[in-house]
């Protein structure tokens, strides 16, 4: 009996075996990238893709040599996000708020800088208005003081 279930037992994992052969051949590509976004927060992100082709020989299960091949080939691929982190950028952050300080001051500056051009335009524009009403002022009693024996200027 012993005998009978070892024979019959060697004659199923032969039979299997024999019938079908598949000899297995897989391609395995991983790509890692790397994404890093820079500015007040710096936003890292690393992305791991994997693409699998797997091919697959199969013959069938007679007897024969140069036996007809047939290979399937199945393709597959993964993304897979490693890394998703946010973080805050602190010498960047102060480097912008003390941009911002400097633009303003100059902004200031520069207000501050028109303001004194356009007093000083406004009094020598006054000064020359000045100089105008006193020179025709001058001309005028120039123009009034007549000599003797003219007559004077009526006024309309």
């Amino acid at each position: 009996m012993k005998k009978l279930i070892l024979t019959i037992t060697v004659i199923a994992f032969g039979t299997n075996v024999a019938l079908a052969q598949v000899n297995t051949d897989v391609n395995k590509t991983t790509t890692t990238q790397r994404v890093v976004e820079k500015d007040t927060n710096v936003k890292t992100k690393i992305v791991q893709g994997t693409e699998t082709d797997m091919n697959v020989l199969q013959v069938e299960g007679n007897q024969k040599e140069d036996q007809a091949t047939k290979v399937v080939t199945k393709s597959s691929s993964a993304v897979e996000v490693v890394k998703d982190d946010v973080s805050v950028d602190a010498t960047n952050n102060q480097k912008r708020v003390d941009n911002m300080k400097r633009q303003q001051m100059e902004l200031e500056a520069s207000k501050q800088a028109a303001f004194q051009k356009a007093e000083m335009k406004k009094q020598q524009l006054e000064a020359k208005a000045q100089q105008r009403q006193a020179d025709m002022e001058a001309r005028r009693a120039a123009l009034e003081n007549r000599p003797k024996g003219m007559a004077k200027l009526k006024k309309d």
